[in-house]
């Protein structure tokens, strides 16, 4: 009995370590592709759905803690703000867990995701997945590790999400149902990785001078934080103009129409970007619309590839 106590409060330690809410992230285009290879005409496999959820699942774990490993040895997660959107676990920091333990089990989860993904290459046959894998782990460990450290690059970390959490997530997905190439599929999931991108984005606002002090150049660090929101405006409206497009090209059904229900979201979230965009805090809201936007309008693509 006297043993649980800590055992649960470990748990609960790596649990926050995980970040496990923001798997959402993956999570997403990894069902929508799937659930568009339904909508393509694929007999759905749910075992090898199961396993693909997994491989995404993990990936994206090995993704957060190798993140807060390289972070906290660039010192930017020693400066930055906890929030509940940005500003990493902070278990490190707090000395609950030793950087070396967070750096292990980051690359356990990343070798775990690729068994799983050889597995599923085998499965499928060719070598589509293994190149889908070889750029999801790339882009995984290179997110802040060196020599690459896409995140710390202008522009490079943004778009780098938008392709991992939309076209590369997605179409592995896709074709470990479907089994062919689809240039739809790819341009089917760009309104789902652009808007996880924009949760991306904004989440920077909050980090601005904490990753301009170790040299951490996000896109929010170049242009400042006034510039970003019209960046974050911008792209919302792109999105949504881009998913009328992909319907009158019939790469969407015409239902998919119905994920502009969101739009009232995006436009109080650029409304309150444009008013507090320098002011922490009060910028919250506008991130937690941004993160509504991206779910809603994801699980609305999902739903009507699925039905």
């Amino acid at each position: 009995m006297g043993q649980k106590g800590p055992k649960r409060h470990k748990a609960g330690i790596w649990l926050r370590e995980l970040r496990a809410p923001f798997f959402v992230g993956t999570v997403m285009p990894a069902v929508f592709g799937a659930a568009y290879a339904h909508y393509a005409g694929a007999a759905f496999n749910w075992p090898l759905f199961g396993l693909t959820i997994l491989g995404t699942v993990l990936t994206n774990a090995g993704l957060n803690m190798t993140n807060d490993y390289f972070d906290h040895k660039s010192g930017d997660d020693d400066l930055t703000p906890a929030t509940p959107v940005s500003g990493g676990s902070k278990v490190i920091q707090e000395g609950l867990l030793k950087p070396r333990q967070v750096l292990a089990a980051g690359i356990a989860c990343l070798a775990l995701a690729a068994v799983v993904g050889l597995y599923l290459n085998a499965v499928t046959g060719g070598r589509v997945l293994l190149i889908v894998g070889i750029v999801g782990m790339v882009i995984a460990w290179f997110y802040t590790a060196p020599p690459l450290k896409f995140g710390h690059r202008s522009g490079v970390g943004e778009v780098v999400c938008v392709l991992g959490c939309g076209p590369v997530i997605a179409f592995g997905a896709f074709f470990v149902q479907a089994r062919v190439f689809s240039w739809a599929a790819v341009f089917a999931s760009l309104p789902i990785g652009l808007l996880m991108g924009l949760v991306l984005f904004i989440n920077e606002f909050h980090d601005v001078h904490a990753d301009g002090a170790v040299g951490k150049r996000t896109l929010v660090v170049a242009l400042g934080t006034g510039a970003a929101s019209f960046v974050l405006a911008f792209t919302l409206a792109a999105t949504y103009l881009l998913t009328v497009v992909l319907v009158v090209l019939n790469i969407l059904a015409p239902a998919s129409l119905f994920a502009l229900v969101t739009l009232p979201l995006a436009v109080f979230a650029v409304i309150r970007a444009r008013r507090y965009h320098a002011e922490s805090p009060k910028l919250l809201p506008a991130n937690f619309a941004v993160i509504g936007t991206h779910l809603l309008f994801g699980a609305i693509l999902t739903l009507v590839a699925a039905l």
